[in-house]
């Protein structure tokens, strides 16, 4: 929503906006996860990771005279968004098991959290140096791609057979 201030969008968008985000995303979730079972987990992860990087560079070009860049933000970043939260839950399941699995997931979880709390803190950071929120937008769309490329390359691990006695 400051963001959007600071491009002179109204208030009651920007408050529509991030209502829509988590109204959205349980396309993304759903969607995911019914796509995931039938087809390759790994081409969904990527296809919501390809629609977070798209998102958020069409955010950072969000103004008063391309206001109407916000819905299609909206709606491929809540279904990226979503989606991904699935994804990465059900890889994660696919790729090391029921073992490990509380332990994978919670690491990842804390990461995720880490990142909730230092993408805002950069994003005020950006602007309050650079007047501008640009670049940060710019920033996590490259990190969107990065996780793109690491959805689409990543391999399950060779795991060890049992030793046979």
């Amino acid at each position: 929503m400051p963001y959007l201030n600071s491009v002179s969008i109204d208030r009651q968008t920007s408050g529509l906006m991030a209502s829509g985000i988590p109204l959205f995303s349980i396309i993304g979730r759903l969607g995911s996860g019914w796509l995931g079972d039938r087809i390759n987990r790994k081409l969904v992860m990527s296809v919501n990771y390809a629609a977070l990087s798209i998102s958020l560079l069409m955010f950072a070009y969000v103004s008063r005279e391309a206001v109407w860049l916000i819905i299609p933000f909206l709606i491929l970043f809540s279904i990226g968004y979503g989606g991904n939260f699935v994804m990465i839950t059900s890889l994660t399941r696919h790729y090391f098991g029921r073992r490990w699995f509380g332990t994978i997931n919670g690491f990842m979880m804390g990461i995720v959290v880490v990142g909730s709390i230092s993408g805002p803190l950069l994003a005020g950071w950006a602007f309050d140096t650079l007047g501008s929120y640009y670049i940060i937008w710019v920033a996590f769309a490259a990190l969107a791609v990065l996780g793109l490329i690491s959805a689409a390359t990543v391999h399950p691990p060779k795991l060890k057979s049992p030793a046979v006695p």
